[in-house]
């Protein structure tokens, strides 16, 4: 899998993965590295995970997906998944973890929200 790491333009600290392809066991591993040194960073307030150009999801990249969140409360950073499209959608409904993963609520600021929309 190819990462694109972007800054948002909104304000600093926010910073947007833009994975590519697909996101399973053969690339858990990676994702998972690029997850956890982005919520470690003290630079990076808030982290949004753009899925539109993931092809394909299953149970290890949705793990990665939930530890990632579940990092970024202990670090009180805000944290979302954006833009599943296709069958990575499907499986994060399915599985039931879409709300779960859709950007935080309780930091909500204008530049995250432009940044959903």
């Amino acid at each position: 899998m190819l990462f694109s790491l972007t800054r948002d333009p909104y304000r600093d600290g926010q910073k947007v993965l833009c994975p590519i392809g697909e996101m399973d066991l053969n690339t858990v591993g990676h994702l998972r590295g690029v997850l956890t040194a982005s919520l470690c960073d003290p630079a990076v307030s808030s982290l949004l995970i753009d899925m539109s150009c993931v092809t394909f999801l299953d149970c290890a990249g949705i793990g990665a997906l939930v530890e990632a969140r579940q990092t970024a409360e202990r670090h009180r950073k805000r944290y979302g998944v954006i833009h599943p499209r296709g069958l990575p959608r499907r499986v994060l409904e399915l599985s039931g973890v879409l709300s779960y993963l859709s950007p935080t609520t309780p930091h909500r600021d204008r530049g995250l929200q432009a940044a959903v929309a």
